[in-house]
């Protein structure tokens, strides 16, 4: 099984989510795509395409939201995984719904919230004073879902 590893990360915590499954996947039979590099990956060599990105103030990161809008009928054709990542455990299953469209969701053999951090070195004064009074946040946190992450690839995996 080839797998192709979809994602774009703002500030680097869906680059790490990505990486890890990319590794738990194994090197050799996965690869990784950055979509904010690459809008036009040729995914004919693979036969599992996992698509992920971050959540931010509720919506689904725009290199990601593009590519959906662009090749959602694609898709389909595949096997398919789709995750988030994000900081708002609450509202996990309503970013998943709105992240992803209704047909993308049906076809995915794995859909999942794997978390993530607001890592305050890499956030702009804005976006500090945003997660400080949106979460009451005042330092750096990193909330990844290691055993969400597990049990994505294992459906991925078995499919």
């Amino acid at each position: 099984m080839k797998y192709a590893i979809l994602f774009a990360s703002k500030k680097g915590g869906t680059r790490k989510v990505s990486e890890w499954i990319n590794e738990k996947l194994g090197t050799e039979n996965s690869v990784l795509i950055d979509l904010g590099n690459n809008q036009e990956p040729d995914l004919n060599a693979y036969d599992t395409i996992i698509i992920g990105g971050p959540i931010y103030a509720g919506n689904l990161y725009e290199p990601v939201k593009k590519y959906l809008d662009q090749n959602s009928s694609k898709l389909i054709e595949k096997h398919l995984g789709l995750f988030i990542c994000g900081m708002n455990e609450a509202e996990e299953d309503a970013q998943l719904e709105r992240a992803f469209p209704e047909s993308l969701r049906h076809y995915a053999v794995a859909m999942a919230y794997l978390g993530g951090e607001f890592d305050f070195k890499k956030l702009n004064w804005f976006e500090r004073f945003l997660v400080k009074r949106i979460t009451g946040t005042r330092a750096s946190v990193e909330n990844y879902k290691k055993e969400a992450i597990d049990e994505f690839v294992k459906k991925l995996s078995t499919h």
